[in-house]
């Protein structure tokens, strides 16, 4: 295992911690000014400083998840798409007074946010597949997820989703990070086993 490792889960666990404070900032931000239309621009400010700091982190595990992990190509390009997935509808949810096709209390648009996040989040069975504790880990961190389309029924907005979606994967990163360290799994940074070949010389011969 590559001792970077730990460290690639360490920058997705920061990041959705920042993602955490975004949503509550909204969750703030439209309890209490969104049905007066009040523009507060300093908690914009601070929704947007912690949704670029989210996303700096989380970019940052997306590079450094690539050079340290090979293969698991199907698991790289969902998560990457999947950050890029959050990004729009972050802004679009800070931005929805001003965006008239987006609907942030949509049943539809929540169900497919946390299904598609659950189905990225089972991507990562590839790092270690034959092991029963990343199996649990990814089966909770999906419930999760899944269990952020509720939010409709309470009608609350978007942001509910990407809350437990963050709640979500930071579960999955600190239980990846103490999974490693206890030795419980064993993830291969080199993708496919290595091939030993064997070369015969008849130089001796």
């Amino acid at each position: 295992m590559n001792p970077k490792l730990p460290k690639c889960f360490t920058f997705g666990l920061i990041g959705n911690i920042f993602f955490i404070i975004f949503s509550l900032v909204c969750l703030y931000y439209y309890d209490f000014f969104g049905s007066k239309g009040v523009i507060i621009y300093t908690i914009e400010a601070i929704a947007y400083a912690n949704e670029a700091l989210g996303f700096i982190f989380m970019i940052l595990t997306v590079i450094l998840l690539s050079r340290t992990v090979r293969q698991r190509h199907l698991m790289k390009i969902s998560f990457s798409a999947y950050i890029i997935m959050e990004l729009l509808l972050m802004i679009m949810e800070l931005n929805s007074y001003r965006i008239s096709f987006y609907a942030p209390y949509s049943i539809g648009l929540a169900i497919a946010h946390s299904v598609i996040s659950a189905v990225v989040c089972f991507t990562f069975l590839s790092l270690d597949p034959k092991r029963t504790a990343l199996e649990i880990v990814i089966v909770i961190t999906a419930g999760i997820i899944l269990f952020g389309m509720f939010g409709m029924v309470f009608h609350l907005r978007i942001y509910f989703s990407i809350l437990m979606n963050a709640f979500a994967y930071i579960f999955m990163f600190s239980a990846l990070k103490y999974l490693l360290s206890q030795q419980k799994i064993e993830i291969d940074c080199y993708g496919d086993k290595a091939r030993v070949n064997q070369y015969k010389s008849t130089f001796f011969d």
